[in-house]
């Protein structure tokens, strides 16, 4: 290698960035939903096959989800001619239960149990999304194509003729509003533009303050330096989204020495509460921030106290 010739630091660019409070304010929409499940066992999986043929099916006895009777019929032969070589499932709810005129949400499943009674890989088949179960129009919803017969009857989910199957419904009841937990952002963290930086060094010299001669060519550099700014901002969010009673005098008095507007901002946010102040004051960091950050102290009190609080006279009387 040849020559080195030093030249006079520059500052490269700084990731943006802000500091101070952001308010988020968000709701949800709930689903309110009742969940059940019936298991329909097939005792003589050949017999039905042999004697219940295209579009014919056999029916489970009701069972009872949110307060609705429905139905499994199994088609050992298909529902329609177009699927005569699968067998197919559907999912029944009889009019009489909709007699009130309205509809029904719901969503359902069907599985086969393998001989440990859990759904056997490959044979589950779903609605993929909530059904419309109405007396207008259909009450029923069928899996058209459930199992291949040809692949069913080679499988071992089929013993001493028997074939266990479960359907699992979740009916939607209703819906409801409500508001999410109040969350303030004291610090925001910009995006990564470090392929930014890498690809600007190849094209220019910004920044660089070492240069190699190798040869006829040379290749600009950095020495031992690195702008950190934004990981500092990643650890100030992460400080704030973890103050509580022990740790706040000790984050605050780190915010004030290292000009951290934003975890700051959090934890006078936190000792705003009169409970979380008496708890501070009781911890072995506050005794650090009244020696290290007297001035952080008064802030407080000129912030968020009313005078006339005897825990304001005694954080006064605390002050050197």
């Amino acid at each position: 290698m040849g020559n080195m010739l030093t030249r006079a630091p520059t500052t490269g660019p700084r990731p943006a960035s802000t500091t101070g409070r952001r308010s988020c304010i968000s709701s949800a929409i709930v689903a309110e939903a009742a969940s059940g499940s019936h298991t329909l066992k097939i005792d003589g999986y050949s017999r039905a096959k042999a004697t219940v043929g295209n579009g014919r099916f056999v029916e489970s006895v009701p069972f009872s989800v949110a307060g609705h009777d429905w139905v499994i019929r199994y088609y050992p032969n298909g529902l329609r001619d177009d699927a005569a070589d699968w067998v197919t499932a559907v999912l029944s709810l009889p009019s009489a239960a909709a007699a009130d005129g309205k509809d029904v949400l719901a969503e359902f499943s069907f599985s086969v149990l393998d001989k440990d009674g859990k759904p056997a890989p490959g044979y589950t088949c779903t609605s993929n999304g909530v059904r419309t179960f109405s007396r207008k129009g259909c009450l029923s919803w069928a899996t058209n194509k459930f199992i291949k017969i040809v692949d069913f009857e080679g499988s071992p989910l089929i013993r001493d003729d028997c074939v266990i199957i479960r359907c699992d419904v979740t009916v939607i009841k209703g819906f409801r509003s409500e508001e999410t937990e109040l969350k303030k952002k004291f610090v925001v963290v910009a995006p990564s533009n470090l392929y930014q930086h890498l690809g600007d060094l190849l094209k220019n010299m910004d920044g660089a303050d070492v240069t190699f001669e190798v040869g006829d060519e040379r290749f600009y550099a950095h020495t031992d330096r690195y702008d950190v700014e934004r990981l500092k901002l990643m650890c100030e969010e992460r400080l704030c989204d973890h103050i509580d009673s022990n740790i706040v005098a000790s984050s605050l008095a780190l915010a004030e020495q290292h000009n951290c507007h934003g975890l700051k901002e959090a934890c006078f946010e936190f000792l705003s509460s009169p409970s979380n102040l008496e708890e501070t004051i009781a911890s072995d960091g506050f005794e650090h921030l009244k020696n290290s950050c007297p001035s952080v102290l008064k802030e407080l009190i000129t912030r968020f106290l009313p005078p006339e609080l005897t825990l304001l006279k005694n954080i006064t009387m605390a002050l050197p």
